[in-house]
Parts: structure tokens; sequence; C-alpha cells
């Protein structure tokens, strides 16, 4: 497209929120700029690029003195990307059909200041794109603080955190939900809520949270009592997260109502969220929370540890090089093709993504499992029966972290709703439980076993299908006959591990003890000694496990 057919276009926007559209050139500018208009007292200028263009064409404006608004169409992709020429850095992408994104609603308020420069800062700020994260991130870091600081002292600081956290987790997912109109067909269900808790001086945390929590989210309509039914169509959510957590049941804890107001206002009242994908218009998506997890969990064990958060390019760049050689070699093709293929795989290659099972050893906050999701439900609109199929089937998650394993299910259900948007309230399904597909241990420290036996994994799998969609005592019981499931074949796979190192131990005490040619005893050599320390080192781990297994205090670690 010319750049004066994209001149026109953005001359048109300009008068649309409310400038003065105009097509003379930039005098003594670059022939890539033309002059569009004024906006709120502020010159504008349109060009063609992409967002390093923006950035090198605002630089080029400024060091001339001139401040305003340049807006560059990308050349390939429909979006336009604006930047005030003061802050090139923040250039906001914006989709163009509809003109509707959220930065140029913002923009449209924008209104002249007291001088070009303080106008220019204002619009900065309304075309932020990473603006509506970093919020996110300091009022979940406020909040949290504050709740730590208010729950008792006598209460360990980790619990403190992960129970904050929790409530924090419930009330953000909600908000998504609201947002697709979930909760009532009302937008501001969650502030009218709490303004009518408030107004009836009532205790919030009692007499809704709770309520609408484990009485109303958690329960299918035709079991909820009547207080729960009074907050009109609900759908029933299930799958984990609206239940009475180990931290909740062990520790009565309760924060004041001006606690949940705070956390109202900022986190329903200000946070503009969408389910969406590729948004660009500021406001926070699943993705962003992600970023946005990894920063308020567990600070200090992060910082120990050394863990930090994985750019989404790079998740999925890893993702298609782990899995392009095991496509490859599954179905008998060339590396090469496979990889091309990813973007638009063939039956047999989809059939293929569809059947195969990721796990994520150190989960944090699910960045992997869910571009994992991502690449093996290939292209196109997302199917509910899919993605349903790949986090309850083939996506697990290990982390010695709680609370990544509960953000990691908050992502994963998160996806689920994104490929239910649209869907009427009383056509959407529960959420499935995740337990059996992420758990809370330490992947690196569980001994070497075998392969299981196919029956025995069979079994298992049945039994983690049967616990993804149950609910109430039910869930209770079937997550007991997972436990003893897995029991079982934790048992049966440390036997044969036994029975293993057994034989290589007698082999190796055998092959010392025999005779050489001559007759004689050769000496042992060290290596052999080596080994058989290890053999027996690894032999008291496994006894010492059986042992566990039989008192009944230990679990089997994630099938």
């Amino acid at each position: 497209m010319s750049t004066e057919v994209v001149a026109a276009e953005h001359a048109a926007l300009m008068h649309r929120l409310g400038g003065a559209a105009c097509l003379p050139p930039v005098p003594g500018a670059s022939s890539e700029v033309l002059e569009v208009g004024r906006f709120a007292g502020l010159p504008c200028w349109s060009a063609v690029g992409d967002a390093s263009v923006t950035r090198r064409l605002a630089q080029q404006l400024t060091r001339r003195g001139a401040i305003g608004l340049l807006l560059v169409d990308h050349p390939t992709h429909p979006v336009r990307f604006v930047a005030p020429t003061i802050d090139p850095i923040r250039a906001s992408a914006v989709p163009c059909p509809g003109d509707d994104a959220l930065p140029l609603r913002r923009l449209a308020r924008i209104r002249p200041a007291e001088s070009p420069l303080a106008t220019a800062i204002a619009c900065a700020a309304a075309l932020d794109v990473d603006a509506a994260g970093r919020q996110t991130f300091a009022t979940m870091h406020d909040l949290l603080d504050t709740a730590i600081a208010a729950l008792p002292a006598r209460v360990p600081m980790a619990s403190r955190h992960a129970w904050s956290l929790l409530q924090l987790t419930r009330l953000l997912f909600l908000r998504f939900v609201e947002s697709e109109g979930w909760l009532d067909q009302n937008p501001t269900f969650l502030a009218e809520q709490f303004d009518d808790c408030l107004a009836r001086r009532r205790d919030p945390q009692r007499a809704l949270l709770a309520p609408l929590f484990f009485g109303t989210l958690n329960r299918p309509p035709a079991l909820r009592s009547r207080l729960a039914r009074a907050f009109g169509r609900i759908p029933f959510l299930n799958g984990g997260l609206f239940e009475p957590h180990a931290l909740e049941r062990r520790h009565a804890l309760h924060l004041p109502a001006t606690f949940w107001r705070d956390a109202v206002e900022s986190l329903i009242l200000r946070t503009e969220v969408t389910l969406a994908h590729d948004q660009l218009d500021g406001r926070v998506t699943p993705e962003m929370l992600g970023r946005v997890f990894e920063g308020v969990m567990a600070p200090e064990e992060r910082k120990r540890d050394g863990t930090f958060f994985t750019p989404p390019a790079l998740v999925m760049a890893v993702l298609g090089e782990a899995l392009t050689p095991h496509f490859a070699h599954r179905l008998g093709r060339r590396e090469a093709i496979v990889r091309t293929q990813l973007d638009d795989p063939d039956p047999a290659l989809q059939a293929m993504m569809l059947d195969t099972t990721v796990l994520d050893p150190a989960v944090g906050s699910g960045a992997f499992l869910v571009g994992a999701l991502a690449l093996l439900h290939g292209p196109g609109p997302r199917s509910r029966r899919r993605v349903h199929h790949l986090i309850t089937r083939r996506l697990c998650g290990v982390d010695r972290n709680p609370a990544a394993v509960r953000l990691t299910e908050l992502r994963l259900w998160l996806e689920l709703l994104r490929a239910m948007r649209g869907t009427p309230i009383h056509r959407l399904t529960p959420l499935p439980n995740l337990q059996a597909a992420i758990r809370a241990g330490d992947a690196l420290l569980d001994p070497e076993l075998p392969a299981l036996s196919t029956p025995c994994v069979r079994r298992l799998r049945t039994a983690q299908a049967r616990v993804a969609r149950a609910h109430g005592p039910e869930k209770r019981e079937r997550l007991r006959m997972l436990q003893r499931a897995e029991d079982a074949a934790f048992r049966d796979a440390m036997e044969e591990r036994e029975g293993q190192l057994d034989r290589a131990i007698r082999e190796l005490v055998l092959a010392q003890r025999g005779p050489t040619l001559f007759g004689d005893t050769a000496p042992i050599r060290r290596a052999d000694r080596d080994r058989l320390v290890a053999l027996h080192e690894a032999h008291r781990t496994v006894r010492r496990e059986l042992r566990r297994i039989a008192n009944g205090t230990v679990g089997a670690p994630c099938a």
C-alpha cells in the first residue's frame, strides 16, 4: 500500500478521533513521512513500516524538535503502530479493522494539556500496551504484601503468602469469567455484589466470597442452597479452584473488609481483561497473567533458585525443537519436513500431535504447558473437546512449589475457557480437575524406575480420567482410588527395580569371585568396586521407599 493511501486512512482516523485532518507533506522531512492532521493540539504524521521503522522515524522527528503522534501501518499485518515522538519505545500495535481497540478509545479521551509535551506524555500513557501488565503486577504485589501483614504472625510466612495468593487468584479468574458475560450475564456482577455487601454492612469474605466460591461455583445448580441461587445464573465451574484448599482447612484466616474493598477496586474495577488471542489493545490476557504470577510467586525462592520468566517466543522455539524429532521418528519423515508442517499439519501429523504426552518437570506458572497446548492443538479456532483432551490426558507437570501447581492449573483452565468463548451460560461445561496431571513434588529426586507395564498404565489412565470428570464427594473417592492405583504401580515398579539391582549385584560379585584361566582370583578393579558401592546404595534407597509405601507415609510420583 502506498504512503499516500495510508496517509489518507490515517487522516480519516484522526478525524474520527476528533482531530483535524490534512494531507500536505511535512516541510523538510523525509518522503517517508506525511502530515495527516492535528490531534489534541499535536501534529500527526503517517508512514509505512514496522515497529523498528516507527522508532526510527519517531527519533528523527524528535531530534528536529517535533512533538506529536506518528502512525505507521505495518506492510504485511493488519495493525498500525502508534507512538508519541517523545516515547517511541512504547509503540502501540493497534488492530486496524473497526478502530475500536482500547488504546484508540483511550486516545479519544485525551484533551489538550497546558503544553504540547504534557499532551504527548498523556498520549504515551494511553497508548502503552504494556501498562496493564505492569499495573497488574504492582497491584498484585501491593495486595499480597498488605494481606500477609494483616494475617496472624503465628501462621508461617509461606502459608500466609500461599493463602493470600489463592484468594487473589480466584478474584482474577472470576474477572475473566465475568468479562465473557458468564456471571448472571452481568459484566459488572462482582463490583455490584461487593457494593451491595458493603452497603448492608456485611463481611465480604464470609457473606459474599465463601458462599460464591464454595456454595455456588463449586456446586451444580440443582444442589445449591437458596442463598447460592440468589446470585442468579452462575455456571458450575468445578475444577478445584473453588473448593476449600488444605491451607483454608488448616488455618481459619480472615482479612478485613477494607482489604477486600481495595482488592475489588484494583483487580475488578480497574483491570480490563480478555480471553482473546493475540490481543494488542492493552487489556490483560492469560499470557500476561502468567508473567504477573511469575513475579509475585514466592519472590525469595525464585531468586534463590534462579527461576525466571521464559518469553513466549522462546517457549515455542524450544517446544518445536524438542517435539520435531519425536514426530519425525514416529511418522518416518525427515525433521526438516516435519518442522515446516507444524503450522499446517496433515491428518497423520495432527493425530500424532493429539496423541503426544508432554511432561514439564519444573512447571513454574505453566508457560511451557500452555505453549505445548497451542502446538499440539494445531492452527485454527480452538476446539473445546480437543483442548479438554490435551489438558486432561496429554499435558503433565511437576513443581516443588504448590502455588506454582495451582497457577498452572489456573492457566490451563483459562485456555479451556478460551475455547468456550461465545457459549451461553447454560451450555458451559464444568472445568476438569487437574490434580492427576499437575502435581507438587520433586521430579529430580525420585529413584530411577523401570517402565510401567501396559495394564498398569491403562489402569492409571482410567483412574486419572475419572478424577478429571468428578466433583463433590465422588471426587474425593476417585482421588483415593487414584492414589491406591498409583501406590500399587509405584510398588510394582520399585519391586521390579529391586529385582534388577539384586541381579546386577549378584552378577558382579560372582564375576569377581570366579577363577581366571590360570585358576587364581583376579584382583577387584576400582571401577567394579565403585559400581558395586553405587548398586548397594541404590538398593538401600529402593528398600527404604518400599518400607515407606508399606507404612503409608509416601504417595506415588506423578504418573
